[in-house]
């Protein structure tokens, strides 16, 4: 390892007993002193202010010697033998400050120290140079010696981000993943801000807030912890053989959900839809719990069976809202264990046909699997917000796509009102039995939304 040189010097340029070094041009290194002040230090009476009287005796006591009588001689011009005394150059320096041989530089001394700044300029530049050279190899060097005494990615980052990334990420400035395959955490990085946005300019690099991560790894951890029923389904199903064709009573049963725009959005967890036989051999209903929103479900092959559904149970709920008043002094206010029973049901009566204009009548067809579907089940659904109880009675449409005859799994699109209408789900079977039936098409109308948005002011 060779030798550290020294920092260069500036360079000095002297002339008839002037010097100039860097911008400064002096005499031994002695600035002119102003004609005015030197007359305040030889005659400090011609102060006005008592306290400016003895600051200039103490300054002369201080200034006045030989060296500085000779610099200021010269600064002004004024010749002498370089061998007098030290009295008499201060009498000479007295006369021509008295005198107003000191009030201007004379142009002599001016031309002189214009021509050695001119002759200073090369000299300067290519020290300054030099200088910026040095200091620059000085930096590097100091920093290598604080960076190799890091320890950890972390010191690394906090001491020189860029450096991090070129040492981590980077092949002579350009991304390289096979230097650090698996994600780094860093700690105690103040500036956040300029960690992500620096990262982020590196192509294929991205940054997670750690918290952020400590939360998706536990969200993974509950997932995989709640897969292992659908394994466990999974393995005991294995031995049964599934039909040949599609049944629609085959989704029946217990299915944990997984939704990332739900689980990212909000905290949402333990995701669940648990479906049970309909009205008709061709629907099915279901529960549906997504923590943040939970409510009732009808599923069919039909899309148009499940539009008649609703608008009939929507029509009955119309009707029991209208008569409920005139009911209500009779109305013993118990219900039977019938009308329990069909209050939960999604709707039991028909829809009453249109009427319909002269002409010929509308051809009944009779209804059977709908043509196509394969395996995916329609559904209609509303329910309401856990957080505030708000409900929302408008029906949202979806589908379910079943992977297989024994349905043992889905992927779906479903309408959520504060989601959107595109989002997206798995459903994975954990049982053939519903394990949860606890919420009704009722429960969500707009009766009970208006119920509901009135009592939050009462």
């Amino acid at each position: 390892m060779s030798e550290f040189k020294p920092r260069p010097e500036p360079p000095v340029l002297k002339w008839k007993g002037f010097t100039l070094c860097e911008t400064v041009f002096s005499v031994k290194g002695i600035l002119p002193v102003e004609g005015s002040r030197l007359r305040e230090l030889f005659d400090p009476s011609t102060l006005r202010l008592h306290r400016d009287r003895m600051a200039a005796i103490q300054d002369a006591e201080i200034l006045f010697n030989k060296i500085f009588f000779d610099a200021q001689l010269r600064h002004y011009g004024i010749e002498f033998k370089k061998s007098l005394p030290k009295d008499e150059l201060e009498l000479l320096l007295r006369d021509a400050v008295l005198s107003g041989k000191c009030n201007t530089v004379p142009q002599g001394v001016i031309s002189l120290q214009q021509a050695m700044r001119r002759d200073y300029q090369p000299l300067f530049d290519t020290w300054k140079k030099e200088a910026a050279a040095w200091d620059a190899d000085k930096k590097r060097r100091d920093d290598d010696e604080a960076w190799n005494r890091l320890q950890t990615p972390s010191e690394r980052a906090r001491v020189d981000f860029d450096r991090f990334l070129e040492l981590y990420f980077l092949t002579d400035g350009k991304p390289d993943a096979s230097k650090t395959p698996e994600p780094l955490t860093l700690y105690g990085n103040r500036d956040r801000w300029m960690l992500h946005a620096k990262a982020e300019r590196v192509p294929g690099l991205y940054t997670l807030p750690t918290c952020a991560k400590a939360r998706a790894e536990k969200r993974d951890a509950e997932w995989s912890s709640a897969m292992d029923g659908h394994r466990q389904f999974v393995a005991k199903a294995a031995a049964k053989k599934p039909g040949k064709t599609f049944d629609l009573s085959a989704c029946r049963g217990s299915y944990i959900v997984r939704c990332e725009t739900l689980s990212s959005g909000w905290n949402a967890k333990d995701m669940t839809i648990d479906i049970t036989d309909g009205e008709s051999d061709n629907m099915l209903e279901a529960d549906f719990d997504f923590a943040i929103y939970e409510g009732a479900m009808v599923l069919s092959q039909s899309q148009a069976a499940l539009e008649r559904l609703v608008e009939a149970n929507d029509d009955e709920s119309s009707k029991n809202d209208s008569d409920s008043g005139d009911d209500s002094e009779g109305d013993s206010g118990e219900d039977t264990e019938e009308d329990e029973k069909m209050r939960r049901r999604p709707g039991k009566r028909k829809a009453a046909p249109t009427r319909r204009g002269p002409g010929r009548p509308k051809k009944q067809v009779k209804e059977g699997k709908p043509k196509g579907v394969g395996r995916r089940v329609f559904i209609r659904m509303r329910g309401g917000e856990t957080s505030e109880g708000q409900i929302y009675p408008e029906p949202k449409e979806g589908y379910l796509d079943f992977t297989d005859n024994a349905c043992v799994s889905f992927k779906g699109v479903v309408g959520i009102p504060f989601a959107g209408s595109n989002v997206q789900l798995e459903g994975f079977k954990v049982s053939d039995v519903a394990e949860n039936s606890s919420h009704s098409w009722s429960e969500f109308s707009e009766s009970a939304y208006e119920h509901t948005r009135v009592s939050r002011w009462v």
